[in-house]
């Protein structure tokens, strides 16, 4: 892998190598932005509010052909790192919004029996 990377670092000028490497720093830094929501959904009480899961799962798959372009057609690490984390970052985010609406659902449905069953013993 060293010797790889020496060999493709050698065919670069110093401005290129230089936006390779910054590059590949924001496809490290840019699924940073998944956390907070992610952390929202999984410990909050609210539900997931407007979000929409099956727009957020039709973004993600559609991160699947550039994915397959950064990997057989234009072989870049820092592209394939960029897709790969902020597909990794959608598909976290999806699951915690169906496990946060699973959740607030329960809870719903919890609250509701239980007023229910106040009602008819009064």
């Amino acid at each position: 892998m060293t010797q790889f990377l020496a060999e493709h670092f050698a065919r670069l000028t110093p401005f290129q190598a230089t936006l390779w490497c910054i590059y590949l720093l924001a496809a490290v830094m840019l699924p940073v932005y998944h956390v907070r929501p992610i952390l929202k959904y999984m410990h909050g009480c609210s539900g997931i509010g407007d979000a929409c899961i099956r727009t957020e799962a039709l973004q993600c798959a559609c991160r699947l052909p550039a994915l397959l372009f950064s990997m057989f057609v234009t072989p870049s690490l820092p592209l394939f790192l960029s897709i790969v984390f902020d597909m990794l970052g959608r598909m976290a985010r999806i699951l915690a919004m169906y496990w946060s609406q699973r959740r607030w659902l329960a809870a719903r449905a919890t609250a509701s029996s239980g007023s229910v069953g106040q009602v008819a013993t009064q």
